[in-house]
């Protein structure tokens, strides 16, 4: 395509970091329909824990668009698998 067009997933995404400007590649991210099964909860409980902080925050790229890292992602959900089980207090 000779056109000039850019369509926004073939664009690097800029982000500010505390460390300074880094680039993200389109294929480094995915949306909330990818992140779903990853973690294992439903669309009103991840977006719960992103507001409460229990979940990584996501690159918002409009007001319908959120993308996460997919390295974060899988980050979080090994982190969480490493973990024992919590116990619930309640006993059988």
């Amino acid at each position: 395509m000779a056109s000039g067009f850019t369509h926004k997933w073939e664009r690097l995404i800029e982000e500010q970091d505390s460390g300074g400007l880094r680039r993200v590649l389109p294929s480094d991210l995915i949306g909330l329909h990818a992140v779903l099964p990853k973690v294992g909860v439903s669309r009103a409980t991840l977006l719960r824990m992103v507001t409460n902080g229990t979940f990584i925050s996501p690159l918002n790229l409009g007001v319908r668009r959120l993308l996460w890292r997919r390295g974060d992602v899988d980050a979080w959900v090994a982190s969480r698998t490493a973990r024992p089980p919590l116990s619930s207090g309640h006993s059988i």
